[in-house]
């Protein structure tokens, strides 16, 4: 089962493109990610973007640099559960009211399925930006932050994280 509360460090690999379809997708770039679960039933995810750029692949014993800080984050709401299976939360555009994030949000729609294999916690989230135009319905509104800069093509907002928990001084993880 994927613990209710946690922060640890992930080793992502990002594709941007559309998330459906593997042949309009750029090539994946390596990116240091925090995330964490927290709430009361463990019903909050938050995605966090380092701009701590690394390789998609390192090994499995491969260790976190310290000083991670969240620069843009994803928020999510836990949609679904079960016992010793993957949990799957909604990507939102707005954040709950009371809920602060660290880093600069960045609304999204999209999904999240996390889940734990050989005690380690993996990820996959695909989604697509928004902009804070479309939020507010009005033109001329402040874009949302955008680390993840348009690739040219139809589908430029959408994006696709594939990551894995590695070793970080920084994390907290009940055991």
């Amino acid at each position: 089962m994927v613990p209710r509360g946690f922060v640890v460090a992930m080793n992502g690999a990002i594709a941007r493109g559309s998330h459906s379809l593997a042949s309009r997708r750029s090539p994946a770039i390596g990116q240091w990610l925090i995330v964490s679960r927290w709430g009361r039933l463990g019903e909050y995810l938050m995605i966090s973007l380092t701009g701590v750029v690394t390789e998609p692949t390192l090994e499995a014993d491969a260790i976190a640099p310290t000083g991670l800080s969240p620069m843009t984050t994803f928020f999510g709401v836990l949609i679904r559960e079960s016992s010793g299976g993957p949990s799957f939360f909604r990507l939102n555009g707005r954040l709950p009211s009371g809920v602060l994030v660290a880093g600069s949000f960045q609304p999204a729609n999209g999904y999240v399925r996390i889940w734990v294999t050989e005690k380690t916690l993996s990820l996959v989230a695909y989604g697509e930006h928004l902009r804070f135009a479309d939020l507010r319905g009005g033109e001329g509104s402040a874009p949302a932050d955008n680390s993840l800069p348009d690739d040219g093509g139809r589908e430029a907002g959408g994006w696709l994280i594939r990551a894995t928990r590695r070793p970080w001084l920084g994390e907290l993880c009940p055991a």
